[in-house]
């Protein structure tokens, strides 16, 4: 299954998103440290990565932009959960840019 990477620096935000991508078979790492970002994206390659619109110790815009410019051809996406519909919002975006990918390369 596809593997995420989640950039959040809450804890509780990031574990409810982590767990409710593992209930649809996603392999997650997740990373509260926006510097490590980079870092991870070269040593796992994630076939997606989420970034948290709303965190409280990074600037989550600059960092996805960091991200699209740096790793052009890994998709990224900023995430904001404020209810459980929105946690399931996610996992349909999530499910339907994985759809999309493997069209495109199809």
């Amino acid at each position: 299954m596809a593997g995420i990477l989640i950039v959040d620096d809450s804890c509780d935000s990031r574990m409810r998103t982590m767990r409710e991508l593992e209930n649809y078979g996603y392999r997650i790492r997740a990373l509260s440290d926006a510097r490590l970002a980079h870092e991870m994206i070269e040593l796992t390659r994630p076939e997606l990565v989420l970034v948290n619109r709303q965190p409280t110790n990074f600037d989550s815009v600059s960092l996805f932009l960091s991200i699209r410019e740096k790793f052009p051809h890994t998709p990224a996406m900023l995430y904001v959960l404020k209810s459980d519909t929105a946690l399931k919002s996610l996992n349909q975006a999530v499910t339907m840019a994985f759809k999309e990918r493997k069209t495109a390369v199809a």
